[in-house]
């Protein structure tokens, strides 16, 4: 089996470098131009499904099993049906989890990577006897993950009963990496691989901002510091929240947060609400060669900074004081918060990786050339599994939410009984 997955990774990183980096999370336009390059990948993708079905026989726990393709073929046309769908698993694969992890890994890792490493550093000069003790706990860390939580969520996928969950897993993944490629580069300015292609204008350091701040007086300036404080912490939050649910379902514990996270959330929401210093927009709009979400900052001049500051810490307070009591009702507070903003979010992931598609797929079936035909059904393929991915993976997740919550609804209401 190791042999296999290891066979695995190393075709689909031959497949990545073959297909020029296409994904659904950040798509370049510039290269969606080499028809030839589609093309190839699209028979690569058909001769291995073609071999798959010839060579293996599904059991479960496996994808194929799970779709209902189990056993030995035993009709003529089953051969054709079995490699049309290892076809699209192989499709879905790559652009719903192989595509996105090799992009935003290698974002992420620019900014990420460097704060990791002062850390480490930090943790080192303090404590130097620890130095190496630390460093090898970190790298056996680094390699249970993929026994204790990637494997895990990989067998999602091979039962009925849990591959709705493992598609929610795929979902939380989505805002989770913008703190690589958006959050980190605001809050520490820290620049990531991406940050020459943005619009310097919008993507400015909130420090940048809150030093311009000052300009109006140092009142002004000081509250604008803790309003661009609280934006950052809100939105950090948020970005985190989603993956953290998920986490929490799979291991089947409460959704209920601290009273401390509770109470800072809510206060960042508040100031956000009042005095915005993060804008929401698709990356396909402004002059980048890039399709997904864009998260923008912006300068808090014009909105009733002192106001909105002094108003977000009485809720974070009242929160802080209250969430011993009220201790649900906050934490459905700010579910209802989360689930508002990732609707809006992958709707917006959706649009813009949806268009692009559609453009590039009908540019290449408007040629009717037979290189430009094989393209264009890859990408006709890629389109058909975002749409149901994109749409389906969100009400997914806000169903596997509600069941969640109603366990817990349930699970104390006989609790209580019992007592």
């Amino acid at each position: 089996m190791k042999f296999v997955s290891q066979a695995l990774k190393a075709f689909y990183a031959a497949a990545a470098a073959l297909l020029s980096g296409l994904g659904t999370v950040l798509v370049d336009s510039t290269s969606i131009s080499d028809v030839t390059t589609y093309a190839l990948g699209t028979v690569v993708f058909a001769v291995l499904a073609v071999v798959v079905t010839l060579t293996i026989t599904p059991r479960a726990p496996s994808v194929l099993a799970m779709m209902g393709e189990q056993g030995r073929i035993k009709r003529l046309d089953g051969y054709a049906i079995r490699s049309v769908l290892v076809f699209f698993v192989l499709a879905g694969f790559y652009i719903l989890v192989f595509d996105i992890i090799l992009q935003w890994a290698g974002i992420i890792a620019s900014s990420a990577t460097i704060i990791a490493i002062i850390a480490w550093l930090l943790h080192t000069i303090l404590h130097p006897g620890s130095a190496g003790t630390t460093l090898r706990k970190f790298v056996l860390f680094i390699e249970s993950i993929d026994e204790s939580i990637f494997g895990n969520v990989v067998r999602l996928f091979h039962d009925r009963t849990t591959v709705l969950f493992g598609i929610a897993a795929l979902l939380a993944f989505y805002p989770l990496s913008d703190l690589g490629v958006f959050l980190i580069p605001y809050i520490t300015n820290i620049p990531n691989t991406l940050s020459s292609t943005f619009t310097l204008g919008t993507h400015t350091p909130l420090a940048a901002l809150a030093y311009d701040a000052f300009n109006a007086g140092y009142v002004q300036g000081t509250f604008a510091s803790v309003a661009y404080i609280l934006n950052a912490l809100a939105a950090v939050i948020v970005l985190f929240l989603p993956a953290l649910y998920w986490y929490r379902m799979f291991r089947k514990r409460t959704l209920t947060l601290t009273p401390i996270a509770s109470a800072i959330f809510l206060a960042g929401a508040t100031c956000f609400l009042l005095a915005p210093a993060f804008t929401l927009g698709r990356l396909s709009t402004t002059d980048t060669n890039l399709v997904g979400v864009d998260i923008m900052t912006r300068p808090l001049a014009g909105s009733p900074i002192v106001a909105a500051v002094l108003f977000a810490l009485c809720v974070g307070a009242a929160t802080y004081l209250l969430a011993r009591r009220f201790t649900v009702q906050l934490s459905l507070a700010a579910i209802a918060l989360t689930l508002v903003f990732l609707a809006r979010y992958m709707m917006l992931y959706f649009l813009d990786v949806w268009q692009e598609l559609l453009r590039e797929a009908l540019g290449f079936l408007h040629n009717m050339s037979a290189i430009s035909l094989l393209a264009g059904i890859l990408f006709m393929c890629f389109l058909t599994i975002s749409v149901i991915f994109y749409i389906g993976a969100l009400a997914v997740y806000f169903y596997e939410i509600w069941v969640s919550l109603w366990h817990e609804h349930h699970l104390k209401k006989r609790t209580l009984w019992l007592h």
